[in-house]
């Protein structure tokens, strides 16, 4: 009997001395990236879309208007940003996210992403000459990696990480809290 009473309070003392923290107790620092408005290039990326990347699928987006948000940010560390781009429309999106796409400043198309979810947190650390990108797929967080000048286009398709949100990460296509522009093409 006492030594089921003995446990009984070494289990009450250790219930009570641990601390619970719940997830919206902890506090992970976030910069959010100011929202990319540029009207100028939305216009550049409207008529890109419009005539040349888009034609293949133009059949199936006859009369819709397709929105799309974008950040400017330079991924590479070569001085120049990349235009990262969200298609939005129900076409380019699913349960398990929407096309995204990375282009250089003139246009041309580095990379594009299918089933990727916002937001994007763009890490400090680099791999390969490039910003490692976070985001989650399938309940789980994701460190995309760019090998060869290239992203994996697949999210879903790389392992889970364990990687740790910086304070000097930046967050994009965060829509709670700092909503992007939204254009249409």
């Amino acid at each position: 009997m006492l030594a089921r009473y003995l446990l009984f309070i070494v289990v009450l003392f250790a219930l009570f001395s641990c601390k619970n923290e719940s997830a919206e107790n902890i506090e992970t620092p976030v910069t959010i990236a100011e929202a990319s408005v540029d009207d100028i290039l939305a216009d550049s990326l409207n008529a890109f879309f419009n005539t040349q990347y888009f034609l293949e699928d133009s059949s199936y987006l006859a009369g819709d208007s397709i929105p799309y948000q974008f950040y400017k940010i330079d991924l590479n560390s070569d001085g120049e940003d990349e235009i990262f781009v969200r298609l939005l429309h129900s076409y380019f999106c699913g349960d398990q996210g929407c096309t995204f796409l990375i282009l250089d400043m003139n246009l041309t198309v580095i990379n594009k992403f299918n089933f990727m979810s916002a937001p994007i947190v763009v890490s400090h650390q680099m791999k390969n000459g490039w910003n490692v990108l976070l985001t989650h797929s399938n309940g789980e967080l994701k460190e995309i990696v760019n090998k060869n000048d290239r992203y994996p286009s697949n999210p879903a398709m790389v392992p889970a990480s364990s990687i740790m949100i910086h304070k000097d990460d930046v967050t994009i296509f965060e829509d709670d809290l700092n909503p992007s522009k939204t254009y249409f093409f």
